[in-house]
This record gives C-alpha cells, structure tokens and sequence, in this order.
C-alpha cells in the first residue's frame, strides 16, 4: 500500500472538496486558511463575479543587486462530475502500483498540492533565496479563464520575471499554445413581408453569405499563419413560424489564434469580406469571453533553459519542448502582462474522465525539482 505521507493527505484534502467551475469558494477558503497557518502571507483577490483568487508569498532571505521574482500558479476548478463515476468522484483513491484518482487530481489539485509543499520547504528553510516566490490560484481556468483575467487587470507592484503552472505536463515543457476567441457577428437588415423579398433584406441570408465568402478567402489563404474558425451557433429574432423576413442574425463564432497572428487582422478580413461581397444590410462584431491570445516562451529565455537543466541534474530524460493544442491561463499571463509563462507539473493522465489520476512518484519528484530550481534561479 502507498505510504500516507503529509502531501498525500493533503492531496486528499483538496481532492475532498468540490470546487466545480463557478463554486471555488469553498477549496479557497481552505486554501487561504494553510497557508495562513504556514506564513505564506495569504490574501483573497476578488474577482468581477463575487468568486475570489487566493495568492500568496515568499520573500526570499538573500541579498542580490537584481532580484527576481518567480510566479507558480494553478486553477482551483475542476470539470463537473458528470454521469459515469461509479464511486465517489470526491473520494481519492490511492492504488499499490503509486497512482491516485479523484475528480480533478491531475487538472490540476496534485499540481495545486505539490506548490504548496514546495513553499511550505522554502519556508521551514528561512526561503533560502534572493528575490520573491509569488502563489496564485485562479478559478475559472475550465471556463472563462476570469480568475486569469482580474488577475492581470489588477494593480501590481511588480511583474514577474517567469511563470510556472503546474499543469500535468512532466516529461514535457508547454512553452506555446494558440489562443482563440468568441466573437459575435451581428448582421442586421431589413424585415418585410416573406412573400416579397426583394422588399427586405433576410439577415439570414446575407450572415449565410458571409460565412460562405470567409470560408473560400480562409481557404485560398492556406494553412499556417492564420488559425481556424467555426460557427458554434445562429440566433435569429424569429422563435416561431412567421411570414416576416428575418432582419437579426446573430453567428457565434470561435477562432483559434496561431502564435502571432493578431485578433485585429482577422476582424478587418470580416469587415472587408462583408462590405465587398455582400454589400448589403450591416455588421457589427462584439468580442466575448473567452478570449486567449496566442503565446511562445522563446527557448532561450534564461528561466526555461534552466529549469530544463535542473530536470537533467535529476537524471530524467531532457523534456520535449512544444506548443499545446489548447489554451489555459498561460495565455491570459504572458499575452496581457508579458510574463514567460510555461506549462510543467507532475504526471497525470485521462482528465476530465472518470479514470483521471496522477503519478504519486511524479508528485515527490516535480517537489525536489522545483525546490532545487528556485533555490539555484533565485540567487
């Protein structure tokens, strides 16, 4: 049987308390309350819909003429149960062969554990270091990512110099990812008499042509520096049987953003497509949550090539270095606030399913690495 080590039961603590996306406020409160009682100088930062982040802080106790500052962060929510558990999804279960499963013990509350242990080491060794360890835990990262957004809207004294998210990414290292977006096309035109419609202009009909125009110019224009879109959804002002010509017409509309390509461009493409080929009725586009910019972590960026040399000096395997295929609160820190952000956090696996679990051995490891990087990185 796997030894009950402290991290373990609080790994279980946290795996205990639901904190679905929307309701965190109850894994916060726990959350606030360790890390009061391990002077980790906690706080609540409110977020726009009454829900709250908790951040923290370790202020290291060695001098240097240039002091950095180190972020590492992670979501306090997780995906809803769902139907198909067949035990307590609340319940962590601990297996011979060193794994742990539990609603959300990969994405990410192991990730969430193994940052406070780390801080609670720095802090029973006087935080050996020069510069500061900043905490921070957002919710709503399976959603809107709106813990992200208030988080970098807020007013900082000082941004950091590098960011780690304790995602389950442990042989690996997400230095990139495409952002995307929710738009809302709203084409209007004008309602008459559906047995005349050459009297009016179907909003329909000129949204369906938009589409179709965007679709050939997407295609023409090739894959690589552009990202995909897709319509979600079609709103209309009609609910039931009606001989009106339909003037509303509302495409929602998400786009995937490449690494460098800019929002700004893509709307213009809509607005040119829209006057030249369609001509007729009017646009106007509102941009929504979520919205994630792409974002890269330069491989030569001083934090990144070190952490990749301290996972050596533990005799793992170099990390691969690669872009993710979806996005996460990385996004929302490096693209508003400039902060290199990457993904790295112990191994877990099947997220978002019944079968979710973490490596318990990745857990002890991704500690000692993270604690030996921020005492070398911080000097």
């Amino acid at each position: 049987m796997v030894e009950q080590k402290p991290l373990y039961r609080l790994l279980e603590r946290l795996v205990d308390i639901p904190s679905e996306s929307g309701d965190e406020t109850a894994l916060g409160d726990f959350l606030f309350e360790w890390m009061k009682e391990n002077a980790l100088s906690p706080e609540r930062q409110k977020t726009r819909d009454g829900r709250f982040n908790v951040l923290g802080r370790l202020t290291g106790s060695l001098r240097s003429e240039s002091p950095k500052c180190l972020l590492l962060a992670g979501h306090m929510d997780t995906v809803s149960a769902g139907k198909d558990w067949e035990r307590d999804p609340f319940c962590l279960e601990m297996t011979d062969e060193g794994f742990a499963s539990g609603l959300g013990v990969a994405d990410m509350k192991g990730g969430i554990a193994c940052i406070l242990w780390i801080a609670k080491k720095l802090m029973d060794d006087a935080c050996p270091f020069a510069g500061t360890v900043e905490l921070a835990f957002f919710v709503d990262e399976e959603r809107y990512s709106i813990g992200a957004h208030d988080y970098v809207l807020s007013p900082v004294k000082h941004c950091p110099d590098f960011a780690i998210l304790a995602e389950p990414h442990f042989h690996e290292i997400i230095v990139g990812a495409p952002g995307k977006v929710l738009l809302e096309l709203v084409c209007e035109g004008k309602t008459g008499h559906a047995s005349r419609p050459s009297e009016g202009i179907n909003a329909i009909e000129i949204a369906s042509e938009m589409m179709h125009f965007l679709n050939r110019d997407m295609a023409a224009a090739g894959d690589g520096d552009r990202g995909s879109y897709s319509a979600l959804n079609i709103i209309t002002n009609i609910d039931n049987y009606s001989l009106s010509i339909p003037d509303y017409c509302k495409v929602i509309l998400n786009k995937q953003l490449v690494p460098g390509e800019k929002l700004e461009d893509f709307l213009k493409n809509i607005e040119e497509v829209f006057e030249q080929k369609v001509g007729r009725g009017s646009l106007s586009i509102k941009r929504g949550l979520p919205e994630y910019p792409g974002h890269k972590v330069e491989e030569n960026n001083p934090f990144l090539k070190s952490l990749v040399r301290e996972i050596a000096d533990f005799g793992l395997p170099a990390p691969t270095l690669r872009n993710n295929d979806g996005v996460s609160d990385a996004n929302i820190l490096q693209s508003f606030l400039g902060i290199p952000t990457v993904l790295f956090g112990p191994k877990g696996s099947r997220y978002h399913t019944r079968d979710e679990r973490i490596d318990l051995g990745s857990m002890d490891m991704y500690i000692d690495i993270l604690d030996s990087y921020i005492r070398n990185v911080l000097k």
